[in-house]
């Protein structure tokens, strides 16, 4: 099977609308590309297939912190490494989920587990049982504001994982 400019990697006639890449209402068409040129979302979509081994990488990172060992740079970095490792797979699990049905729900998963990944990013360096100097609220609202966190984070991976299961969900074999 070979691939080429002008067939598909099954072996079928490309078809490419006549669009233009570029500003919708420019009227100098000589630095504007056909869609059929567009060969930058190729490495856009290495780039996200690449991105995605940060979620292991974090998942590893975080069950570190959770089985409580001793890191030489301390909990912190590791636990900030981590989910900036998180967001970085969110971002490109979304990216690859564009041009899916479900491209819908994994943006709003997306947002959802960056809004919140930017609330627990304040509260992680403040140790547990203590509360932030300059707010109203005691160490046990802390604690449940660093849940509350988690838990829009949670939701965001939700949403993105449900918009993977149902971007194959038409390709299953159904029973007749």
């Amino acid at each position: 099977m070979s691939i080429s400019h002008h067939r598909t990697a099954s072996g079928r006639p490309l078809r490419v609308a006549p669009a233009w890449v570029g500003a919708a209402g420019k009227v100098d068409h000589d630095h504007l590309l056909p869609v059929r040129e567009a060969v930058w979302i190729w490495s856009v979509r290495r780039y996200a297939r690449l991105s995605l081994w940060a979620l292991p990488a974090a998942a590893v990172l975080d069950g570190w912190l959770t089985l409580g060992i001793d890191t030489p740079p301390g909990a912190l970095p590791v636990a900030l490494v981590a989910d900036w490792l998180a967001a970085i797979a969110m971002i490109a699990l979304a990216g690859l989920l564009a041009g899916t049905r479900t491209r819908r729900p994994a943006i709003a998963g997306l947002l959802i587990g960056l809004a919140g990944a930017m609330l627990t990013l304040p509260l992680a360096a403040l140790p547990s049982g203590v509360a932030a100097e300059g707010l109203s609220l005691n160490p046990d609202q802390m604690h449940h504001a660093g849940t509350a966190a988690a838990a829009v984070t949670g939701a965001g991976w939700l949403l993105l994982g449900w918009s993977v299961f149902r971007s194959n969900w038409s390709t299953r074999p159904t029973a007749s």
